[in-house]
């Protein structure tokens, strides 16, 4: 537990200016209609980013490409944008735009986050999206958690209160039957046979 909080603390560190996200098509639009809420979307994505890497590094969370830490970006980023004092209808709407922007940019070959997205990887973000909602609107009441909001959103990825893509230890995907999905037989395809299971079902630890 000590070294989790020495960790924490390091990641809670101001993010370097260095940290980029790109914005799809969808987000640039909504953003040039918004541009006040649109510089508080992008800083807390970029510290989602940051946050998350931080966490990579720290060896906290594993897998970004629809793992825990693919996750705890998701999850993160909404608590954060709630945080700042977003609606949280508003926010739902970002999250949605950035899965449409995601759908767009398959249909370029354009990668997020060193990962190409699909159907299901879209259903596990807007479902991480709705948790961190919830988690960021906690910490907006008059009686926030005496945890950080970093700890609550781990919690609820330890705890199995998330979504991860269902994995084998090689980390190869698997359908609902177990069985290993050749990836390369879906290359160009937007639907893909992966399954959703809970943020705590890794064959790996974490």
């Amino acid at each position: 537990m000590a070294l989790l909080v020495i960790c924490i603390s390091q990641v809670e560190a101001s993010p370097s200016s260095k940290t980029r996200r790109h914005l799809s098509r969808p987000e640039k639009v909504w953003s040039a209609f918004h541009p006040f809420k649109a510089k508080k979307v992008l800083k807390c994505a970029r510290r989602s980013i940051f946050v998350t890497d931080s966490l990579e590094k720290a060896g906290v969370l594993t897998d970004r490409d629809g793992g825990q830490l693919d996750a705890f970006r998701h999850a993160y980023w909404m608590a954060l944008m709630i945080k700042e004092g977003m609606n949280k209808t508003v926010v739902r709407k970002i999250g949605e735009r950035h899965e449409k922007g995601n759908y767009i940019d398959f249909k370029r070959g354009r990668l997020e986050d060193s990962s190409r997205a699909d159907s299901m990887m879209c259903v596990m973000d807007l479902r991480n999206n709705e948790r961190g909602i919830e988690t960021g609107e906690l910490y907006t009441s008059d009686s926030p958690p005496k945890l950080s909001m970093i700890e609550m959103v781990l919690l609820h990825i330890w705890n199995g209160t998330m979504v991860i893509m269902s994995k084998n230890a090689a980390g190869e995907y698997l359908d609902k039957d177990g069985t290993v999905i050749k990836m390369d037989e879906y290359k160009g395809k937007w639907y893909i046979p992966k399954v959703i299971v809970n943020s705590n079902m890794i064959v790996v630890p974490h």
